[in-house]
């Protein structure tokens, strides 16, 4: 059965939905208007699907441009991408077998991709100085070989990461491991990957940075591209693998009507045993993996991620 609940984010309020629809957070205490509060629904990052595979390795492509991304409604912003998407094509891998990232530099300035939380050897771990120059390429070779997780990539290029990351250059990297699918944790439509983010924007549409080299802190949250969408949801359970994908903002997030949820994982992949949360804390560039129930609500119903910080 269909249920419709929105997903929004705010500073109290970070997501809204879930159950039938999950908005996806607002934060009440932020200037800019929030007229625009889940009225859109929440963008899933589009799979990137390997241009060849042999016996051991699968090969992948991905063009860095620039694009343009309908971040708030009715206007447009200029965005750097992975492949013209914000946030970035999500890679999944197997355990065990190699990927091969080809990051083709189409930007005007030079670009360095870092996988953040990757088991990765020196020659392919994007180090600051490690730079694509424009219209070059760089294959990253990945081995794979830790556990099942929810790592990212992004830009990490020399004095230049901050202001790249902000502008789009992010995407998820989900590592699967065979020894999850005896445990029967949501797959599928049920297992959705969000990456959360601050952003400040000028009255044409255009991110406003100032590149305050103490952290930037946006007053608008976007969630996979989106500022504060909804999503809606059926009667059963979801896996959400959750980015704080901001530069600088702390999140602490909970759910509106008090329910709890269990996480699963964080950064290092499957926990020992499953946590019953009420909250959670994640700061940038912490990942966690959390399961929530929404056979209990009814159709109609909504309910807010939030942000209690």
């Amino acid at each position: 059965m269909r249920k419709h609940r929105p997903f929004s984010l705010r500073r109290r309020s970070v997501l809204k939905a879930m159950a039938a629809t999950l908005p996806i957070a607002a934060f009440p205490r932020l200037a800019r208007s929030t007229s625009h509060q889940f009225t859109e629904a929440l963008p899933i990052p589009a799979e990137l699907a390997p241009t060849l595979s042999d016996a051991t390795t699968d090969y992948f492509e991905v063009h860095q441009i620039e694009s343009l991304a309908n971040i708030i409604p009715n206007l447009q912003t200029r965005v750097l991408t992975y492949n013209g998407l914000f946030p970035g094509p999500t890679i999944r891998v197997q355990r065990g077998r190699v990927a091969q990232v080809r990051q083709h530099n189409r930007l005007s300035e030079p670009v360095s991709t870092h996988l953040h939380g990757g088991h990765i050897e020196a020659a392919s771990d994007g180090h600051a100085a490690d730079l694509i120059a424009p219209a070059q390429f760089k294959d990253y070779n990945y081995i794979n070989s830790q556990r099942g997780s929810t790592l990212w990539y992004h830009d990490h290029a020399m004095d230049e990461t901050a202001e790249h990351v902000y502008r789009g250059l992010a995407g998820f990297y989900i590592i699967e491991d065979p020894d999850e699918v005896s445990l029967n944790l949501p797959i599928g439509a049920q297992e959705v990957c969000l990456v959360i983010q601050d952003r400040s924007f000028n009255a044409d549409g255009s991110f406003a940075y100032s590149g305050d080299v103490m952290g930037e802190e946006g007053d608008t949250i976007v969630v996979n591209g989106k500022a504060q969408p909804f999503f809606a949801v059926a009667n059963r359970k979801y896996r959400f693998r959750v980015l704080n994908g901001s530069n600088s903002r702390n999140y602490r997030l909970a759910l509106s009507d008090g329910s709890s949820f269990i996480q699963i994982g964080t950064d290092g992949g499957l926990l020992e045993a499953p946590q019953i949360l009420s909250d959670m804390f994640m700061a940038p560039a912490y990942r966690s993996d959390v399961v929530i129930d929404f056979s209990s609500y009814n159709i109609g119903d909504s309910v807010i991620l939030q942000n209690t910080l």
